[in-house]
């Protein structure tokens, strides 16, 4: 598990900045930076989004990456100990603020 952070306020699994969703995944198959990378669990937040009731915020979550390129990705993990889901100015769209290229 991993120590997750997100800024993405108007994804409807965001709660105190921390996700409900129980376990994310980060598409980007072939990316080579962040902002190439997404969050493929992203929902929006619309005025009809009801509340995820039925859990709470956790810090502590499982993240399936399917950025090859990442030296944090093994076996389709994120091993990383924190990581951080943004939004991506450039991009209009979210992003793996802590995609590192393999070496």
């Amino acid at each position: 598990m991993t120590d997750l952070g997100c800024c993405v306020d108007y994804c409807k699994h965001n709660e105190r900045n921390m996700c409900c969703r129980g376990r994310i995944e980060v598409g980007g198959y072939n990316a080579t930076e962040s902002e190439t990378t997404f969050c493929s669990s992203f929902e929006e937040r619309t005025s009809d989004s009801v509340s995820n009731a039925c859990c709470e915020p956790d810090k502590k979550i499982e993240i399936r990456c399917e950025a090859q390129n990442c030296m944090y990705n093994e076996n389709r993990n994120c091993t990383a100990g924190h990581v951080d889901v943004g939004h991506s100015i450039a991009q209009g769209k979210t992003e793996c603020s802590t995609f590192k290229m393999r070496k």
